[in-house]
């Protein structure tokens, strides 16, 4: 949370820039960017259920449902006030609550002066109210907002609307030391995962038994899990493989693309494997895949633009005897969304710069052959980019555990 001033600077200078009174944050990711808020209602329900009102000072004024107002309690978030709003009935003790949680959450709930604050909309007016602000353009964050929620709010403010979630998203390209932190540890854990599977392949497992285990992984690392593909055989090319009861058989291939959550900050990376053995093909396509993968990495640097490190991998792929490889986009930002801007797409011409994090991906699906992909996330340096995956990149031909037999490590 350390940088969580230098996070507001960067959005009030949105304020400025578009000459706004005032910006109303929406996306669950924006509202934790500039407050550290969280609940459970706005990361796993939409439209979201929690609104951020950010001044030209920076100050910043949380509004959240009164059902989550113990969240406020429990995470290290920061705002000049808190509007609870929606009914919600907690019952007091006699002291009530004699520990730090329980009296932080009491001070939110008594913050609203006696009114009844029946929803976002009631409570973004009380917002604007307490500000004095009755005119001019109120930038919105509108990505997160209903239809009625949208019409509330032109109801509830004269002036002008000027949406504001395109350059929200630029705001947040470049990461802060401890987003990286994050996105680092993120990694390290979901890499542990497919190494703990890795290591219990053996005669018989299951997509489901390997998909477990990347899953409990991550879990006691702290994070959720939030995509776990696990496909094998020809089910390697279903691109969103959900795991199945399939065992594992001598000749599949098996690829993985998994990710977590940890503190708020996503990971997705793949890999795959080659069960018993490999084909010549499946050979000839690891290596065409792992030279635009590399031709990649290697521009990737300030002052690229992400379309031109498409069309690096592409032809690189192609001029490794792929000819027939086709792409949309071979990569994405990361960070509190798993899909952040720029993609690495022909139709991006984002320039990079220092401090970006990206997901570079070469995949490739074929219905009836399988899948194969590689998928790292990088650091974009002063010079050039760091790797944050530390698994090597070339596939394996790993045997199954059969007659008590170990198994060599996949590393």
């Amino acid at each position: 949370m350390s940088h969580i001033g230098d996070r507001v600077d960067r959005f009030t200078q949105v304020i400025k820039e578009k000459a706004l009174e005032a910006l109303l944050v929406t996306t669950k990711e924006n509202v934790y960017y500039i407050s550290g808020y969280y609940g459970l209602g706005q990361w796993s329900t939409a439209p979201a259920k929690a609104w951020a009102l950010l001044m030209k000072d920076g100050s910043v004024h949380l509004m959240v449902p009164s059902s989550e107002t113990d969240y406020l309690a429990m995470v290290d978030f920061s705002a000049a006030s808190v509007i609870p709003c929606g009914q919600f009935h907690y019952v007091w003790g006699e002291n009530n609550g004699s520990e730090g949680e329980s009296r932080k959450m009491e001070r939110v709930l008594n913050d609203t002066d006696g009114v009844e604050i029946s929803d976002l909309q009631t409570a973004l007016k009380r917002g604007l109210d307490r500000q004095g602000l009755r005119r001019g353009t109120l930038g919105v964050d509108e990505d997160a907002l209903s239809l009625e929620g949208y019409h509330g709010i032109r109801q509830i403010w004269p002036g002008e609307i000027e949406h504001c979630s395109a350059a929200l998203l630029h705001c947040r390209m470049q990461k802060m030391p401890d987003e990286i932190d994050a996105l680092r540890r993120g990694v390290a854990a979901t890499e542990q995962g497919y190494l703990n599977a890795l290591s219990a392949l053996r005669d018989g497992i299951t997509e489901i038994e390997l998909a477990s285990i990347v899953e409990k992984t991550l879990v006691e690392s702290g994070s959720w899990p939030e995509t776990t593909v696990v496909g094998s055989g020809e089910r390697s090319a279903f691109p969103n493989a959900l795991p199945t009861n399939r065992r594992i058989r001598p000749g599949d291939i098996l690829r993985f693309d998994i990710g977590g959550v940890l503190d708020q900050y996503h990971s997705d990376i793949s890999r795959c494997v080659f069960v018993d053995s490999a084909t010549d093909r499946q050979n000839a396509y690891q290596a065409a895949l792992l030279t635009g993968h590399e031709a990649a990495l290697e521009m990737i640097r300030p002052g690229v633009r992400a379309d031109q490190v498409f069309e690096v991998i592409t032809a690189a792929v192609h001029g490794a005897g792929m000819k027939h490889f086709k792409r949309h986009h071979c990569g994405h930002g990361i960070g509190l969304h798993v899909y952040e801007m720029p993609m690495i797409s022909p139709a991006d011409d984002t320039v990079l710069r220092e401090g970006m994090v990206l997901c570079v991906e070469v995949p490739y699906y074929e219905v009836g052959f399988g899948g194969l992909q590689i998928e790292d996330a990088i650091l974009i340096t002063a010079s050039g980019c760091e790797p944050l995956t530390t698994l090597k990149r070339r596939f394996d031909v790993i045997p199954l555990t059969r007659g008590g037999k170990s198994m060599p490590a996949p590393w």
